[in-house]
């Protein structure tokens, strides 16, 4: 009873609730930013072999009608 009438015990109750709340946002948070990471990396990623595609192709391309040339 002592302990819940002391004004200090309240506030560090509610402090204590208050900051349980902080962390599950910051969990939250981190998720999210690491899924956005994550899919920012395959973006990237895909971008790399797109372009590694592309010039295999024209390396093709220049092959083919250099020997069609000939």
């Amino acid at each position: 009873m002592q302990l819940e009438e002391n004004e200090t015990q309240t506030q560090l109750v509610n402090l204590e609730k208050k900051w349980q709340h902080v962390e599950q946002n910051n969990f939250v948070m981190k998720e999210f930013i690491s899924s956005k990471f994550m899919e920012s990396d395959y973006v990237a990623a895909s971008n790399v072999v797109k372009k590694f595609v592309e010039d295999l192709n024209n390396d093709l391309k220049l092959s083919f009608s250099k020997k069609s040339s000939l």
